[in-house]
């Protein structure tokens, strides 16, 4: 049975991370996964918001999220690394997943992904320099119908 660990890291950026998180619990999927968070060096204030977040989901999903709290920012390799690490303590995770903090996944996403048979997988984005690009419709001000819009 398949289980990923799916890795996120948050520098600042905690609205999004909201924004994600609500997507990967909102999307159906039947691979078993846990979540594991690491905020990256992030300002005082945003820290805060990137705990609470963890906590809200946390209740409102009632599942464990891994989180770790970096003093400094290690980088985006270093804080995978870290976040990583910690999830494979857990030897039923068969599978990572980088999941950057800014994603909004569709209903299938971890299902479909696994069919690569790939130990470590993720997502296309709207936001990188190369092939794993796609274009987008939707901007931060429809923030409440993205999920809808990806699952079109």
């Amino acid at each position: 049975m398949n289980k990923v660990g799916i890795a996120i890291i948050n520098y600042n950026s905690t609205e999004y991370l909201d924004l994600t998180l609500e997507s990967v619990f909102n999307s159906k999927n039947e691979t078993d996964h846990v979540i594991g968070i690491i905020d990256n060096g992030s300002n005082l204030n945003e820290k805060k918001k990137c705990k609470s977040v963890v906590e809200k989901y946390t209740k409102k999903n009632s599942r464990n999220i891994l989180y770790v709290d970096s003093d400094k920012n290690l980088g985006f390799s270093g804080g995978n690394n870290v976040i990583i690490k910690r999830l494979l303590e857990d030897e039923s995770i068969t599978h990572i997943c980088l999941l950057n903090s800014d994603v909004i996944v569709p209903n299938r996403w971890l299902d479909i992904l696994l069919k690569y048979n790939k130990d470590v997988i993720g997502p296309v984005t709207n936001a990188a320099g190369n092939e794993q690009t796609i274009q987008v419709d939707y901007s931060n001000t429809t923030a409440s119908k993205i999920f809808d819009l990806v699952n079109r």
